[in-house]
């Protein structure tokens, strides 16, 4: 994840957001992922 060359986010911040939503209730994970991807984008 880059912005003008820069990392949006550092290397364990991206570890702990996928761990997050690979241990977050099934149910939870479409909002999770939308959570994340309105933080990025």
């Amino acid at each position: 994840m880059f912005n003008e060359g820069q990392k949006l986010f550092d290397d364990h911040t991206l570890i702990a957001l996928t761990i997050m939503i690979a241990e977050s209730n099934p149910e939870e994970k479409d909002m999770m992922i939308s959570v994340i991807v309105n933080c990025i984008t």
